[in-house]
């Protein structure tokens, strides 16, 4: 079966009207009936959703509140934070590709040796 796209999901047929202002596309539309039916649900249609843990609140629940950068981040220009983490991310890179050439090199090393185990078992008669 399909999947069938909510209402909220599909395209509006909306006319112009010049002497209107033009409509936010965050603030919710006042003239409209809300829709409080979510467009994605892990419930079956008709069963009821499962409460939230006691002590947790909803994300939408409180006000929005600004967060200030770091202090690391506080007065910089976007350039000098964007070479500052570019750099760190090379250092990180050269270190992830040392190790991982050392992880390579034991993989050999244990692949070799398993096959030599292999080898010696047989030519010891083991193999039954």
């Amino acid at each position: 079966m399909p999947p069938q796209l909510h209402p909220s999901l599909l395209a509006e047929r909306r006319t112009v009207r010049p002497a209107a202002p033009a409509p936010s596309l965050f603030a919710p539309k006042t003239d409209e009936k809300k829709d409080t039916t979510p467009a994605f649900s892990l419930t079956k249609p008709g069963e009821k959703p499962p409460t939230p843990l006691a002590g947790t609140s909803s994300a939408l629940a409180g006000p929005i509140v600004a967060v200030a950068p770091p202090s690391m981040l506080r007065g910089k220009t976007i350039e000098e934070i964007v070479n500052k983490w570019s750099g760190e991310l090379e250092t990180h890179v050269r270190e992830f590709n040392k190790f991982a050439g050392e992880v390579a090199v034991w993989d050999r090393a244990l692949i070799e040796n398993g096959n030599n185990a292999s080898l010696l078992h047989v030519l010891n008669g083991f193999d039954n």
